[in-house]
């Protein structure tokens, strides 16, 4: 019960809704359990330990499903710009809202390098895709947040 808050706000990032949540909760908590002897050997802080084990269970649903958008490494570069000051800009909680309105890549690619903080290369090799294809996705990500925001407020025009 310790624990459960912490992964159930990280689990809402990555599923499409409460009860994909909940199940990726249920599944890390399995994990957990069963590698519980593994987490000694690491060192590493168990609050981390646990996200990590629930950030990877989320990607290995999202690879299996096969969600990631099909698009040429060529026209997610197009859509990339240096036109994002708005959401650079924005806390996290501020953007949280609008994350469910976002493709699954794109979303899925926001929460690991925004929230996450891991870098292109990293999300790369976890969703086997090139570092470019990542940060033309976040670069997506975040016109597709402005576009949003602007729609909600019409007074935001950078």
């Amino acid at each position: 019960m310790r624990y459960a808050d912490l992964l159930m706000n990280t689990a809402t990032r990555y599923a499409k809704d409460c009860a994909q949540a909940e199940d990726l909760v249920h599944d890390t908590f399995i994990k957990i359990f069963q590698n519980i002897d593994k987490y000694k050997e690491q060192g590493n802080s168990f609050e981390g330990w646990i996200k990590r084990i629930l950030i990877n269970e989320a990607l290995k649903g999202f690879r299996k499903s096969n969600r990631m958008e099909n698009m040429e490494e060529e026209s997610l570069l197009a859509i990339a710009s240096d036109d994002s000051t708005i959401i650079d800009g924005l806390q996290a909680e501020d953007v949280l809202n609008l994350l469910n309105k976002l493709p699954e890549g794109c979303k899925t690619i926001f929460n690991l390098y925004v929230i996450e903080g891991y870098k292109h290369e990293e999300i790369g090799q976890l969703l086997n895709i090139k570092a470019s294809a990542s940060r033309a996705q976040l670069s997506r990500a975040k016109k597709m947040l402005k576009r949003l925001l602007q729609s909600t407020n019409p007074t935001i025009t950078e």
